[in-house]
């Protein structure tokens, strides 16, 4: 191999390193360099690397340069050191004595063994450089959505080249039925949620569609408000593929954040929900008052607050057997809107437990009315094991047999004293069976 010709395949192949590779060209140079040094260091004998011995990285020209600093002088003592005044002349050149001279290295005397080192030991370095710059990069992009190309597909996995960076889309992180359009080549819009390794050290993107930030995200590209921090997204819950809920708050009184975030004719939130394969999207007022949020998580089926019923007593018992117990809270509509309260296999009802933090149960009004009659036990009202039980030997066992007591004649019963007394009468004031009070605000 020549050196022009080596110089020739030197410079496209810097060009092809610096366009397909994740390095930078003052870390390709670095590369080259100790790359080359090893190579003439192995091959004339130069294994200590005395400080006169250089290597010279031209990206641009696409050339590699090693030499010896040599002083000249007019008597040599030492070859690696010194050249004398007489082959300076000779090589046509005006130096002064005591200066010095770059002697070439006759890069044509490398074997090829040291060059097939010098070239591992390069795309070592590369390597090195390249999982460093990537993971820098990936980490960046933990926590926010991106974009790549699908270039494989085993069953309903996903493999995505994100710039340079692999990214890998399980069949648990895709919409239902995704697999099916998303094929080879296809792009994608996915929600990054974790930075991995893959078995050689190199950054590997864990990507979402289900994720409740991809949604979250999506709104913030697509709503001027809520990228500018007018509007703030407080919650967001999701069935994926099916229907999700999105909590929102206005930081402004002029601006309506339901109008903002659904657009004119709902161009807005149109491009959000095409990109989650029409996932169908409530946009839900947020509100600190339990009553108001949990009518408003309702949609799309219209509730007053009045209409919502806070069981308080369960906070009340703070036995193990109801510790992890979540807050219950009652929702009364009328009997034509129930299933569309409830929701197909229950999921509107679930995503409004789930964005409340409320566990609803959905009552229409004719079952209200009828509520004297429920059986204590009834599932619904959660009532700790031990007071059903005193309850039961003081022969009460229908909501209405406690209108015939008071709170001192509960707190005189057998088994029930001063907690269940006080847990029973919050229960009346909760469904609004006895005067309220404490009433929110409208």
């Amino acid at each position: 191999m020549s050196q022009k010709t080596y110089f020739i395949d030197l410079k496209e192949e810097i060009s092809n390193i610096l366009k397909n590779r994740a390095i930078d060209e003052n870390e390709l140079r670095e590369s080259l360099k100790v790359a080359f040094e090893s190579a003439y260091s192995s091959e004339f004998g130069l294994e200590g690397a005395p400080e006169n011995f250089k290597v010279d990285v031209d990206l641009i020209r696409g050339t590699i340069k090693a030499f010896l600093l040599k002083r000249i002088v007019t008597s040599v003592r030492d070859d690696e050191l010194e050249i004398s005044i007489e082959d300076i002349r000779k090589k046509g050149l005006d130096l002064p004595i005591r200066t010095f001279y770059p002697d070439p290295l006759d890069f044509q005397k490398l074997s090829r063994i040291a060059i097939r080192k010098a070239l591992t030991m390069l795309d070592e370095k590369i390597s090195e450089y390249e999982k460093h710059n990537l993971y820098a990069k990936a980490a960046e992009m933990e926590g926010n959505n991106v974009y790549g190309e699908i270039y494989k597909a085993i069953r309903d996995t996903a493999w995505v080249e994100v710039g340079k960076i692999e990214g890998i889309l399980r069949k648990s992180e895709r919409i239902f039925g995704e697999s099916r359009k998303q094929r080879l080549k296809s792009g994608v819009r996915a929600y990054v949620y974790s930075v991995a390794k893959d078995r050689s050290g190199r950054p590997q993107l864990l990507l979402s569609r289900t994720h409740p930030e991809f949604l979250r995200l999506l709104m913030e590209e697509n709503i001027p408000e809520v990228s500018e921090g007018v509007i703030e997204i407080k919650r967001v819950v999701r069935k994926p593929g099916h229907r999700a809920k999105v909590a929102v708050h206005s930081y402004s009184d002029s601006v309506e954040p339901l109008g903002a975030c659904i657009g004119p004719g709902g161009r807005r939130i149109q491009s959000v929900i095409k990109e989650l394969s029409q996932e169908k999207i409530d946009v839900v007022k947020w509100d600190e008052r339990p009553r108001h949020f949990i009518a408003n998580s309702m949609r799309p089926v219209n509730v007053d607050f009045a209409n919502v019923r806070l069981l308080n007593y369960l906070t009340l018992e703070n036995s193990e057997e109801t510790a992890n117990m979540k807050r219950k809270a009652i929702v009364i509509v009328p009997v034509d809107e129930k299933n569309k309260a409830i929701g197909s296999e229950g999921e509107n009802v679930s995503l409004a437990t789930r964005i409340t933090g409320w566990s609803i149960d959905i009552w229409d009004t004719a079952s209200f009315d009828s509520l004297p009659e429920k059986e204590l036990k009834d599932a619904a009202f959660q009532f700790p094991a031990w007071l059903l039980e005193a309850l039961e030997k003081n022969d009460i066992n229908l909501v209405k047999d406690l209108f015939t007591f008071s709170e001192t004649d509960l707190e005189k019963m057998e088994g029930l004293g001063e907690l269940g007394s006080q847990i029973l009468v919050t229960f009346l004031h909760d469904l609004g069976l006895i005067e309220e009070g404490g009433e929110e605000d409208d």
